[in-house]
């Protein structure tokens, strides 16, 4: 008679519990990271609409994080 392995069918149970979800989960990153929470992307959609971008204060936080992200390089 052949055992299953129990810790086998605890991994399967395991990665559908931990595995992202369609609405709210992670979205794939376009650089091949791990991703994006959903909730993250949310946000910056809704401050895109509100028009948080085109404020002179945060365009010079978005260009000073892009300067310093290309010197890392």
């Amino acid at each position: 008679m052949t055992r299953t392995r129990p810790h086998a069918l605890d991994k399967k149970r395991h990665v559908d519990r931990i595995a992202p979800r369609a609405s709210g989960g992670r979205e794939p990153d376009a650089r091949g990271g791990d991703g994006v929470r959903g909730s993250r992307v949310m946000t910056a959609q809704a401050r895109v609409t509100a028009g948080y971008y085109e404020r002179a204060d945060v365009q010079e936080l978005v260009i000073t994080a892009v300067l310093n992200e290309l010197r890392r390089r």
